[in-house]
């Protein structure tokens, strides 16, 4: 695939499409297909630094780009890793909001917050990986690395999403398929990597 550009991703569908999309048409299916991505892609270009400060009451904002959490720890000496739980555990196990000085040990989302049990102190730092959801092409004219690494899995998904503009065509069906398909390979190259170089070591605590 020889696009780099958000203009050559545009031609790119127009020549797949083989139908007269508009250039405005082109750009709604790009913000149609790049949500349907976004919610499903998880690869390392999507991973970015979480740095947030606990406030009263136990909370941390959750970033505005956030989609998922991938690891967490409060940054301590040593650091304290958080165990992924719900609300309703956290509130059921530790109903007393009081910050306390007992070290956070559960992280849960709740609303536009993060929320710990113990519910911590004010001024614990949060540290972590989380996975971010790229910048919207379809809202300018340039690419976003996501896609820069990964093209064919956002143009696929823009073609599975052609039906309204060309029907029912058979086409649909087999970019589908290669959609599902460069989807499955891309969200599996964590997995890869993570086994290269050797067994992974268990440690017993």
């Amino acid at each position: 695939m020889s696009f780099t550009t958000y203009s050559g991703y545009v031609n790119e569908i127009l020549s797949w499409s083989d139908t007269d999309l508009t250039t405005a048409q082109v750009t709604s299916l790009i913000g149609v297909s790049e949500r349907q991505v976004n919610e499903v892609l998880r690869v390392r270009s999507m991973e970015t630094a979480l740095n947030q400060t606990l406030v009263t009451a136990g909370t941390a904002a959750i970033p505005a780009d956030y989609v998922e959490l991938k690891s967490a720890y409060i940054n301590d000496t040593p650091s304290r890793p958080l165990r992924r739980s719900t609300a309703d555990v956290i509130y059921a196990k530790y109903p007393d909001r009081t910050p306390v000085a007992e070290a956070e040990s559960l992280i849960a989302r709740e609303g536009s917050n993060f929320i710990f049990g113990p519910p911590g102190q004010a001024g614990d730092v949060l540290n972590g990986i989380y996975y971010a959801r790229p910048i919207s092409m379809a809202d300018g004219t340039t690419t976003q690395p996501t896609f820069s690494i990964y093209p064919q899995v956002y143009l696929y998904a823009a073609l599975s999403n052609l039906e309204p503009f060309i029907g029912r065509d058979p086409r649909i069906q087999t970019w589908e398929s290669y959609y599902n398909r460069a989807l499955q390979q891309a969200n599996g190259e964590d997995a890869r990597e993570a086994a290269s170089g050797g067994a992974l070591q268990a440690t017993v605590t």
